[in-house]
């Protein structure tokens, strides 16, 4: 008879779609490792993990269930927070849960990096496969293990597209 408003105050926050309740072991743990230097770089990396993030939701899963149980997690450096926030956006609202980890990659990873198989006429994509962000996918592991209890994860480039057949 009488409605009754809560705010968000009132009382403690529940779940409120059903994938919430999945054990973290239990969750298919998508990684992802971004890192930008210019403006123009934060909108393509986060226009190419918007589509590949997208990509794996909607087409990689191919089914409520597995979307219920995925979980994509975001390193990223560089990249400005509101803005990652607001590229997942459209994501969140349709369902895909993640989880953003601001990292700093140099303090992380190695010194001691090499790339092999590339010639001096390749140094810029030496030069581009030689940043911590690259090497930061050997890292992931022992992260996701620690905090999430994850037993296996998969870790995708942001230019991964999955495609239906």
């Amino acid at each position: 008879k009488d409605l009754m408003v809560h705010g968000f105050r009132d009382g403690p926050a529940r779940a409120c779609r059903p994938h919430d309740t999945f054990p973290l072991d239990k969750v298919y743990h998508l990684a992802y490792a971004i890192e930008s230097d210019s403006a123009l770089e934060e909108r393509e990396q986060l226009d190419r993990l918007v589509q590949s993030a997208g990509s794996a939701f909607a087409v990689g899963c191919g089914g409520a269930a597995c979307r219920a149980r995925l979980l994509v997690h975001i390193f990223y450096q560089g990249i400005r927070t509101e803005e990652l926030h607001r590229a997942l956006a459209p994501l969140t609202l349709r369902g895909l849960r993640t989880a953003i980890h601001a990292t700093d990659f140099e303090r992380e990873v190695t010194r001691q990096r090499a790339v092999w198989g590339y010639g001096k006429s390749d140094s810029a994509l030496q030069h581009k496969l030689m940043k911590a962000a690259n090497y930061f996918r050997f890292y992931i592991p022992d992260f996701l293990r620690r905090m999430y209890g994850a037993q296996a994860f998969l870790y995708l480039d942001s230019d991964t597209v999955f495609r239906a057949d």
